[in-house]
């Protein structure tokens, strides 16, 4: 009896299952944990980023009775929210090097 045998195409497909699945869910506690940094960076025209892309309606921030963040709901993509950032960033800073 040997303990080594090749891999079969379920253990394959349940392996690659479980893989994708682990780097779905880092990528979304990782994205979650990004967009409540977003409310420290301040920006020059006061508020912070992340009030900024509330103000857009890419985001929906619910907070609890003390101003702590509790959710925040992506209303677009990932790829249009770092979009946004970066045109906020540009206009805010070119405007306070005016």
């Amino acid at each position: 009896m040997t303990f080594v045998h090749s891999p079969t195409l379920v253990s394959c497909a349940v392996g690659s299952t479980l893989t994708l699945l682990d780097l779905c869910l880092s990528q979304h506690f990782a994205w979650r944990t990004a967009l409540s940094e977003f409310d420290t960076l301040r920006l020059p025209s006061g508020g912070s980023l992340l009030d900024a892309l509330e103000r857009r309606g890419l985001v929906q921030v619910c907070r609890d009775e003390s101003g702590d963040i509790e959710k925040i709901r992506e209303r677009v993509s990932s790829a249009a929210l770092l979009q946004a950032v970066l045109e906020i960033g540009r206009v805010e800073y070119l405007r306070a090097a005016v």
